[in-house]
């Protein structure tokens, strides 16, 4: 989730210095109960019915590229023009819908075209469209260090997709033992705080309030 949560992990950690913290960072939907694990933050509706689950926010889904990939390709006017473009995707998110700001206007992408790139890992594709190797379609955790450093802007603002909604989720059966159920009141503290988590910051860049850069 981008560079904010290795920063939560530090914080608790330092906060409870004899609790230790095992992280496995994956696109698949693992299960829980065959490793062992007290917890998972999914991001996406949640079907499954052995797991219990508790929202802890919203993440805006855009479209992001490298200044110098669109100085050299163009800036698409609309998303008709993405076909032309070299796309980098990233197999959790396959199907890229768009909504025109203000608008019931959507559209669909068509990914029929033999991607740039395509992976598994959400952050690699963002990694590789900062790297000037096309566009990708990524949620605002992914793309906010690269924005707010400059290595990436928005393409196509006016459009966005569909916000995803994350949760943290944990097996029915499992007791959660005094450690576990303060990590996940930190957790929902700190997604509560969050302007990348609680709507404010994408606010903001849709009101014209942000300094993060975009076209």
């Amino acid at each position: 989730a981008g560079g904010i949560l290795p920063t939560l992990w530090a914080a608790f950690l330092q906060s409870h210095p004899a609790v230790q913290l095992g992280l496995v960072p994956s696109n698949e939907l693992e299960n829980l109960l065959a490793r062992r694990a007290d917890l998972a933050i999914r991001v996406g509706p949640q079907a499954d019915s052995l797991l219990k689950q508790k929202k802890l926010g919203v993440i805006p889904t855009l479209l992001v590229a490298s200044p110098a990939y669109l100085d050299e390709r163009g800036y698409p006017k609309h998303p008709k023009e993405l076909s032309s473009h070299d796309l980098i995707l990233a197999q959790p998110l396959q199907q890229w819908v768009l909504k025109l700001f203000d608008s019931k206007e959507r559209y669909t992408v068509p990914i029929t075209q033999t991607p740039r790139v395509r992976t598994n890992d959400i952050q690699l594709a963002t990694e590789m469209a900062a790297s000037d190797l096309g566009i990708t379609y990524c949620p605002l955790l992914q793309a906010y260090d690269g924005l707010k450093s400059g290595k990436l802007i928005r393409v196509l603002p006016e459009w966005t997709g569909d916000p995803r909604p994350v949760y943290m989720v944990w097996p029915q059966q499992h007791y959660l033992p005094a450690r576990v159920q303060v990590f996940m009141q930190t957790l929902q503290q700190f997604a509560q705080t969050n302007p990348l988590l609680n709507g404010v910051l994408w606010s903001e860049i849709n009101a014209g309030r942000s300094n993060l850069p975009y076209f």
